[in-house]
């Protein structure tokens, strides 16, 4: 459902969903052609009013963190930090888009997403060398019009440029690179796109609250698994000076 809700826009499900009742009128009674659909909504009807009057767990908060947290880079020991912004970091976004009517299942995405995730796999495999802190899930970035295509964005988080540059020289990347320049020939509709952030130490902060583990909470390579998030308590973590070692809040 998810791929579907990513790939297709609200205007194209609701006629594919107009389509599919309208096969199912034609050969069934009506009563009996409504009872799916009926029985959804009422479901979810149901549902949300369970939640909304706290008459049932609300399912939508499984994956969020309660309380107010800010992620920090551990210490190399694995200890959780003590002091804010401690350390330099590098931030690298990259992107593919698919300019295309079939979004995702356009030709060739698919091996450009395979290439993607085999060096993210390899890197957090091989942490301790490719100095890879964590990244995220895949973030979409899309439009309703009709003639806009589909970006899957990522965010990593890397413990310097050395470490970044030197990953870009390993053999997964020069395969990665290798596919791209075959097939941005034979497949136009294709694109990718990149950024580096190379933020020192002081240069950077972050708040969380009441949220899912995302972003740089979301990091989790750190010697002995260590969390990143320090729950943001107290002066040293109070405001957004204050986060990044520069100014204690009031």
């Amino acid at each position: 459902m998810s791929f579907l809700l990513t790939n297709f826009s609200t205007t194209t499900l609701m006629l594919a969903g107009a389509c599919a009742q309208s096969v199912l009128s034609s050969l069934l009674p009506r009563r009996l052609a409504l009872l799916p659909a009926i029985l959804i909504l009422t479901t979810r009807l149901i549902k949300t009013l369970l939640i909304s009057t706290r008459s049932i767990p609300n399912s939508y908060e499984n994956r969020v963190v309660k309380g107010r947290f800010t992620a920090q880079i551990p210490n190399d020991d694995g200890t959780p930090a003590e002091k804010p912004s401690n350390k330099s970091m590098v931030v690298f976004v990259i992107g593919v888009s698919s300019n295309h009517p079939l979004g995702l299942l356009a030709p060739g995405f698919r091996d450009m997403g395979d290439s993607f995730f085999k060096m993210w796999d390899d890197a957090a495999a091989n942490k301790d060398t490719s100095g890879l802190l964590g990244h995220t899930g895949a973030l979409w970035e899309d439009s309703e019009a009709a003639d806009t295509g589909k970006q899957v964005l990522m965010l990593s988080y890397w413990k310097d440029l050395e470490s970044l540059h030197t990953y870009a020289q390993s053999p997964l990347h020069r395969q990665a690179l290798d596919l791209w320049n075959k097939r941005v020939k034979t497949h136009p509709h294709l694109g990718i796109m990149h950024e580096v952030y190379n933020v020192p130490k002081g240069g950077w902060e972050n708040i969380y609250w009441n949220s899912p583990k995302t972003a740089m909470g979301q990091t989790n390579l750190y010697p002995n698994r260590t969390s990143p998030l320090v729950e943001a308590k107290g002066a040293q973590w109070g405001s957004m000076l204050a986060r990044m070692g520069r100014k204690a809040a009031n």
